[in-house]
């Protein structure tokens, strides 16, 4: 059976067999190590420029949005369905090559539990983010340092639906492009030994999502927390 939205001629997705989900999952392989072979050739070729003046952090946290609710939607082009609150998982990586200054940086976001798409028959669904960003920092104070960071990636909502097989469940992709800009402030409590290394910070995004009708508004803030190691 086919999903649609309300008010639209738009399939939302046809439920797939099982057999095919593992094309899927081949697909999204590809593009995840896509993305990883561009951070590594960035990498290499910024160890080649700058071989003592590099740094690298990794960081996981937990975040939530600020979106417009139900009532700013229109039917048309944004359905009364928000992405305003609730828990959100954040990984991030960065690797700083121009004096330790000026580097790329990486994000994944998502739901950290599944919502209930109530348009579509309280259909599971789950958002997430991906985003790849130049990152510019700055040290001000012995243990704080300021960063900056803008980019582009992708807003991926996933909708669930049972009955494509024995013991299987069936979803679909929505996906669209996005930009984004932010800011965070990276603390480093401790300053002794190798837990010297050890940060937390404090985060904020903004998103413009292009065509996020499925939901109310193509603006989105994420604000949190996240806690890292620098190498």
């Amino acid at each position: 059976m086919n999903l649609r939205l309300p008010g639209q001629n738009i399939i939302l997705y046809n439920p797939v067999p099982a057999s095919n989900q593992f094309g899927r999952f081949r697909l999204k392989l590809t593009l995840h190590f896509a993305l990883l072979s561009f951070f590594a050739c960035a990498a290499i070729a910024a160890f080649s420029i700058s071989a003592h003046a590099q740094r690298f952090d990794v960081a996981g946290g937990l975040s939530t949005l600020d979106a417009p609710g139900v009532a700013y939607a229109n039917g048309v082009t944004h359905q009364p369905e928000s992405l305003n609150g609730t828990a959100y998982l954040t990984f991030s990586g960065d690797f700083l090559f121009y004096h330790k200054t000026i580097g790329v940086e990486g994000e994944y976001v998502r739901k950290e539990g599944e919502g209930s798409y109530y348009l579509l028959n309280n259909t599971p669904y789950r958002p997430m983010f991906y985003d790849a960003n130049a990152i510019w920092t700055k040290k001000f104070f012995h243990r704080f340092q300021a960063e900056l960071v803008g980019g582009a990636g992708l807003e991926s909502t996933r909708f669930y639906t049972a009955g494509c097989g024995s013991g299987s469940s069936c979803y679909a992709n929505k996906n669209h492009f996005m930009v984004d800009f932010g800011a965070g402030l990276k603390v480093y409590p401790l300053d002794m030994f190798i837990v010297r290394h050890i940060f937390l910070r404090p985060e904020g995004r903004f998103y413009v999502i292009n065509n996020n009708r499925e939901f109310s508004s193509n603006q989105v803030i994420r604000y949190g927390a996240s806690i890292g190691y620098t190498f």
